[in-house]
C-alpha cells in the first residue's frame, strides 16, 4: 500500500531543519507506485516526471524535497513490490547536479524496479497458462469442462482466463478447448477401430450430433468421410 506519511521521514533527524511541504501534490507519487508495482514502467516514468518537474522559479528546497521523496517512495516500492530485485543506486541530491541529470537518476530506479516485477509477472504468467494447458489436455474428455469450471480450477476470474489465452494463442479458452477435441478426434478416428459415436464421447461432447456438425464444420467432412479419405490415402 503507498505510504500517506511524510516520506521524507526516514532521511531526516526530528530536528532537520528541512520541512517537508505538505501542500505537495502526492497523487503522481501515488500513482508512479502503483503503477510501478504493476510492472508499467512506461506509465510509472511519466508520474514520476509529473510529479518531479515543477516550474523554474521553484525555490531549490522544492526540488530537493520532491526529489527525495521520489527517491524515498522508489527504495521503499523496492522493498515492498520487488525485495528480490536489486536496490536501485539512487544518488544523494546535489545543488551542482543538473534538474535533468536528477530526473534521470530516478527514473533509471523506476524502470530497474518495474521491469523487475514485470519479468516477475510474466514469468508467473507463463507458468500457470503452461498448468492451463497441461489441465485441458488432461481434461478434454470431460464434456462439463467449460470457461467457469476452469476459472474455479485455478482461481481466477473469466475475463482473465480470456485475456490470458487470446494472448498467449489467439483464441478463447473454450475455442482452444474445440481445437484440442477436434485434433483428438481427428487422431482417433485414423488410428483406431472406434465408432464416430465412440470418439465423440471420449474427446467431451455429450451429444453426437453436436459433435458430428463440429467435426464436419472444422474439417470440411462428416467422420466418416474423413476416415474413409484418410485410409485411402
Amino acid at each position: 500500500t503507498f505510504r500517506t506519511t511524510n516520506p521524507l521521514q526516514v532521511l531526516l533527524e526530528p530536528d532537520d531543519p528541512l520541512a517537508f511541504d505538505e501542500s505537495l501534490q502526492l497523487r503522481p507519487m501515488q500513482t508512479m507506485y502503483q503503477y510501478m508495482a504493476s510492472g508499467d514502467s512506461e506509465h510509472a516514468v511519466a508520474a514520476l516526471e509529473t510529479f518531479f518537474v515543477c516550474p523554474t522559479d521553484v525555490q531549490l528546497i522544492d526540488i530537493r524535497e520532491r526529489y527525495c521523496a521520489l527517491k524515498v517512495q522508489i527504495l521503499l516500492a523496492c522493498r515492498e513490490i520487488a525485495p528480490n530485485c536489486a536496490v536501485p543506486d539512487i544518488p544523494n541530491f546535489r545543488i551542482s547536479d543538473s534538474a535533468e541529470e536528477q530526473l534521470a537518476a530516478l527514473t533509471r530506479a523506476v524502470r530497474q524496479v518495474s521491469g523487475y516485477v514485470q519479468q516477475r509477472q510474466s514469468s508467473a504468467r507463463d507458468d500457470q497458462f503452461t498448468s492451463l494447458m497441461e489441465y485441458l489436455h488432461a481434461n478434454y474428455p470431460d464434456s462439463s469442462l467449460c470457461a467457469a469450471s476452469l476459472a474455479d480450477e485455478f482461481r481466477v476470474s473469466e475475463k482473465y482466463l480470456f485475456s490470458l489465452f487470446k494472448k498467449q494463442t489467439g483464441y478463447s479458452p473454450i475455442s482452444y478447448l474445440h481445437r484440442i477435441r477436434m485434433q483428438e478426434a481427428a487422431k482417433l478416428l485414423v488410428e483406431s477401430d472406434l465408432t464416430a459415436q465412440e470418439i465423440s464421447e471420449r474427446v467431451g461432447f455429450a451429444n453426437f450430433g453436436t459433435f458430428h456438425k463440429a467435426f464436419k464444420r472444422e474439417f470440411g467432412l462428416a467422420p466418416s468421410k474423413y476416415r474413409e479419405s484418410a485410409v485411402r490415402n
